[in-house]
């Protein structure tokens, strides 16, 4: 009983510094700041619309819609409901005109509409839909959420 005691706590005093919180992940400190708030904009989900189902995985873009027009140094990335990263998006571009349908219209005015192209999507999954600059260690902002077929 009295090596199983030592084995245990062994087991726990190794354990322990991995469960510790911190700010910082291997030396970089975490990012804190979402990347919209950044620059002071608000952005929505469009194409595919808010919400969607049974959106085919074979999609090729997103677009949102800013209240400003994004540089083209930021893209779209899409997470799982778990915050796993699943597809990142090419850099922002304009949007075509006329957007496909159906979609979403921004809950704000005189949106501007970029695209963002993507790889093939994985069949089945929640995707939450997040903006981000490339240039910073910012948070990207979730915009939106589809699920796929």
């Amino acid at each position: 009983m009295r090596k199983f005691a030592w084995f245990f706590l062994s087991v726990i005093a190794i354990g322990t510094p991995a469960c510790s919180s911190s700010t910082t992940t291997g030396g970089t400190p975490t990012p804190s700041v979402s990347c919209l708030s950044q620059v002071g904009a608000t952005s929505a989900l469009v194409f595919p619309a808010q919400n969607a189902t049974n959106v085919p995985d074979n999609l090729g873009q997103v677009i949102i819609g800013t209240t400003t027009t994004l540089p083209s140094s930021w893209n779209v990335q899409l997470f799982t409901t778990a915050g796993f990263l699943v597809a990142s998006g090419n850099t922002l571009g304009p949007a075509p005109s006329p957007l496909p349908t159906p979609n979403t219209i921004p809950p704000f005015p005189n949106p501007n509409y970029q695209q963002s192209s993507l790889p093939l999507l994985p069949a089945a999954t929640t995707l939450q839909v997040g903006v981000n600059n490339l240039n910073s260690s910012c948070i990207p902002t979730i915009v939106g959420v589809f699920t796929t077929q």
